[in-house]
């Protein structure tokens, strides 16, 4: 006999082909209480947060406004069969069309919980703040002596951390040590003396803003 749970289609809807998520196909979990940055008069009302691991969609939550709060919020579920793997995010607006990428990215930990009422987890991206284009640009990748490190500051005294990883989570280079700055377009240099080619991750933790690109050293 087909057990009800069988028969039931436990597949979250979602906003964007491709994005479905059906909880039964993973073992873990993890919570997120977050909050989108948003101007004081954008329409929230099919404003979405989708989690992604690489390409694919692992937890959708959709914005609500909580008068209360003043506060735009959403409670995201996020699946995975692994703890470790890295989430993203996007913020996908319905009503335009408009998809961004958000600022941030989280560790995925069985059964845990990210975010309160006091201080929940933050999603933004800049197109909807109406500020200028934030994205970390690295040239020349690949690369073989050196490469230079771009990003944008838009808000005043942020502090910045601004660091190069290996694949295996190992620090190689701090070039930005929690080092405060103003708004700006800030430049720094990662040279590669020593180091055998490979991938290399570079991270920056701007405010609350985390954002990670890939390196490729060649030789």
């Amino acid at each position: 006999r087909m057990e009800i749970q069988d028969a039931v289609d436990f597949t979250i809807s979602a906003p964007v082909e491709g994005w479905e998520v059906n909880p039964r196909d993973f073992r873990y979990n993890m919570t997120i209480l977050g909050t989108v940055s948003i101007a004081d008069k954008k329409d929230v009302s099919d404003i979405w947060v989708a989690a992604f691991v690489e390409d694919e969609c692992r937890g959708l939550g959709q914005i609500i406004k909580v008068d209360q709060l003043d506060q735009y919020l959403t409670n995201l579920f996020v699946y995975a069969d692994d703890p470790g793997e890295e989430v993203t995010f996007k913020i996908y607006d319905a009503k335009e069309g408009m998809l961004y990428d958000a600022d941030s990215m989280v560790e995925f930990k069985i059964n845990s919980h990210i975010g309160t009422l006091e201080t929940p987890k933050v999603f933004s991206d800049h197109q909807l703040l109406g500020l200028p284009h934030q994205k970390m640009e690295v040239y020349p990748n690949p690369f073989t002596n050196q490469t230079t490190i771009t990003y944008t500051l838009t808000e005043e005294n942020t502090n910045v951390l601004l660091q190069i990883y290996d694949l295996n989570g190992g620090l190689v280079k701090t070039l930005v040590e929690n080092k405060r700055q103003e708004i700006g377009i800030y430049h720094a240099t990662f040279e590669s003396s020593g180091l055998p080619a490979g991938m290399y991750l570079c991270k920056i933790v701007a405010g609350n803003r985390v954002e990670t690109r890939k390196l490729l050293l060649k030789r």
